[in-house]
């Protein structure tokens, strides 16, 4: 933030500065995050993920009796970090998603 103040003072009063900040979750983390993310970014070990949903009788995977063919997949567009803000959200527009992978 400090940065871009610093690039803000330096601009004309007709330019905008625009920040993305990068949202940890940390405040969150109990309320919404899936457990299988959790279990990828190593926050919930695999055991305690096991003993929740594989070791469990009661619990019915998803999809379990289905075969990969019958699932529908979304496709998730992947965009270059030098793509524009609104080159991102046309994208998003066109494909009727709210993700992208960007690279």
């Amino acid at each position: 933030m400090w940065g871009a103040i610093q690039v803000a003072k330096s601009l004309s009063s007709d330019k905008r500065v625009v920040c993305i900040f990068v949202d940890s979750l940390r405040n969150y983390i109990t309320k919404f995050v899936s457990d299988d993310w959790l279990l990828e970014n190593n926050i919930l070990e695999q055991k305690k993920y096991d003993e929740k949903y594989i070791d469990n009788p009661k619990i019915k995977l998803f999809g379990e009796d289905s075969k990969v063919s019958e699932v529908k997949m979304i496709p998730v567009t992947a965009i270059s970090c030098t793509t524009t803000v609104q080159e991102c959200l046309n994208e998003l527009d066109n494909q009727k998603t709210d993700m992208v992978n960007i690279f």
